[in-house]
C-alpha cells in the first residue's frame, strides 16, 4: 500500500508484482471478487486487510497475498459563537470543541475582511459591516484528517442608525430664544433629544424655547428596530440682543446737556470701531476709532472742525463702522444738527 494510515474518504495505492504458472495471462481479484490490475487505486471503509489473489489460465492453485493499513476517521469538531446577533461593528467571540488530537483551526467567518482566516481554536471577530454571515472551522488532526463544520447563516449583523440634524437658526436672540430643530436621521425607529440646557424631547423635529444667553450642546440620540444606535451633536448659541443710539442735535454751549455727539447703546464692542463726522462738502471733520462701553461720551465730537475751529450751525452727516459683542459686523449713518 502507498501509505500505512489512511484519512476516510482518501484513497490509497495498492502495488504489487506477480510471476510463475504458466505465465500470462494472468488474473487478480481483490477481496474474492472484483478483477483487478495493478496499481490499484483503493478507497477503504475500514482497515480491514486487503486480499489481492492470482491465477493463471491453467490449474495451477491461486495465490494471495495480503496488505494492512489503518482508515482513521475524522476528526469531531463542533463551535459555538457568544453572539449570533447584534449592531455593526459586531464583536464575536468563537468557541470550539473536538477531538484531542486535532492540531490546525482554519475559520472562515464568510464576511471577506482581511482577518477572515484565523487559526485559534477560540479566536474573536469584529464583523464590521451589517449583514448575514454563513461560518466555517475546518481543523486538522495529527494523522492528517480533516473536517470542516458549517453553519449557514449564522451570524445576522444589523446596520446602525444614521443620526443628523440640522438647527434653525443655529443662533437666536434672547428676545425670541426659539429654534426649530430638524430631523434628518435615517432607520431611526425612537429620537431622544438634550438640548444643553436640562430640557430633553422625544418628538421626531421639535421646537425649543430656551431661557439664558449661552452657547448649548445639542445632541440626538436615534435608536433603530433593533437596538442600534447614533448620535450627533450641534453648538447652538442664545445671545443678548445688541441695542443702538446716536443723537440727531447737539447744543455745544457749556451747559452740561446735549454737549457732543457720540454712539452708545448695549453690547457694542471696542474692538473695531470706528465714527466718521462728515460736513456738507463730505469731508471728515471728525474721527475716533475709541469706544468706552463704560463712558461712551469720553470720545465724542464737540462740534469742532479737526479739533480746532468751531463749526458752523448747521446738518452733518455721521457714519460708524463697529462690532457687536457676538463678532457681528454692523455699519449704521445718519444726520445730527448742531445747534448753538
Amino acid at each position: 500500500a502507498s501509505d500505512n494510515i489512511i484519512c476516510l474518504g482518501e484513497s490509497v495505492t495498492i502495488s504489487g508484482t506477480n510471476n510463475g504458472g504458466i505465465g500470462s495471462p494472468y488474473t487478480l481479484t481483490l477481496n474474492g471478487g472484483e478483477n483487478i490490475s495493478l496499481p490499484y487505486t483503493y478507497f477503504p471503509s475500514n482497515s480491514l486487510p486487503v486480499e489481492v489473489c492470482l491465477k493463471d489460465a491453467c490449474s495451477t492453485p491461486q495465490v494471495c497475498d495480503q496488505v494492512s493499513f489503518q482508515v482513521k476517521p475524522a476528526p469531531f469538531v463542533n463551535f459555538q459563537p457568544d453572539s449570533i446577533a447584534g449592531c455593526e461593528p459586531h464583536t464575536v467571540n468563537f468557541t470550539s470543541w473536538g477531538d484531542n488530537t486535532i492540531t490546525q483551526h482554519l475559520w472562515n467567518f464568510g464576511d471577506g475582511q482581511g482577518n477572515t482566516l484565523s487559526y485559534q481554536s477560540n479566536p474573536q471577530h469584529v464583523f464590521t459591516n451589517d449583514g448575514t454571515y454563513s461560518i466555517s472551522l475546518t481543523v486538522t488532526d495529527s494523522f492528517g484528517c480533516k473536517n470542516t463544520v458549517t453553519f449557514d447563516n449564522l451570524i445576522q449583523v444589523y446596520p446602525n442608525p444614521y443620526a443628523s440634524f440640522i438647527p434653525n437658526p443655529i443662533s437666536v436672540s434672547i428676545l425670541n430664544p426659539l429654534i426649530h430643530f430638524n430631523n434628518l436621521s435615517e432607520l431611526n425607529i425612537t429620537n431622544y433629544w438634550i438640548f444643553g440646557d436640562g430640557d430633553s424631547s422625544s418628538v421626531i423635529s421639535p421646537n425649543h424655547k430656551y431661557s439664558d444667553v449661552g452657547k448649548y450642546n445639542s445632541e440626538l440620540i436615534v435608536t433603530s428596530e433593533h437596538g442600534c444606535r447614533d448620535t450627533a451633536t450641534y453648538n447652538v448659541s442664545v445671545v443678548e440682543e445688541y441695542t443702538f443710539y446716536a443723537p440727531n442735535a447737539i447744543t455745544p454751549n457749556d451747559d452740561g446737556s446735549n454737549e457732543g455727539f457720540y454712539i452708545s447703546g448695549s453690547h457694542i464692542s471696542s474692538k473695531d470701531f470706528h465714527l466718521y463726522v462728515y460736513d456738507r462738502w463730505g469731508e471728515i471733520i471728525f474721527e475716533t476709532d475709541l469706544y468706552n462701553p463704560e463712558n461712551p461720551s469720553q470720545n465724542s465730537w464737540n462740534g469742532s472742525v479737526k479739533g480746532k475751529d468751531i463749526a458752523p450751525v448747521g446738518v452733518y452727516t455721521w457714519l460708524v463702522k463697529y462690532k457687536d459683542t457676538n463678532g457681528v459686523s454692523h455699519e449704521k449713518t445718519g444726520s445730527v444738527t448742531l445747534i448753538r
